[in-house]
């Protein structure tokens, strides 16, 4: 039997609008519809596991970010947060 699990790390997730943490520019919300696109490409996952730091500056209006961009993965997903 094959388990197939997508995995991701670091997402740094922020609110939008604010600056990541060090002041490095890129887009997180553009950089994980990137990636969920790519996921969503794949055969079917059986899961999906989140490790790392999940929000940037750990503010709970950044998890509510977090959590809704979770929400559009496949299956069920874990989350191990921290380093």
């Amino acid at each position: 039997m094959t388990i197939r699990i997508g995995q991701l790390s670091d997402t740094h997730f922020i609110e939008p609008g604010e600056v990541p943490e060090g002041g490095f520019s890129y887009d997180i919300a553009e950089a994980f519809a990137a990636v969920r696109d790519h996921i969503h490409a794949q055969a079917e996952l059986d899961f999906v596991v989140i490790t790392g730091d999940v929000a940037d500056h750990g503010r709970p209006a950044q998890y509510r970010v977090a959590l809704e961009a979770f929400e559009q993965l496949p299956g069920p997903v874990h989350v191990t947060p921290g380093n």
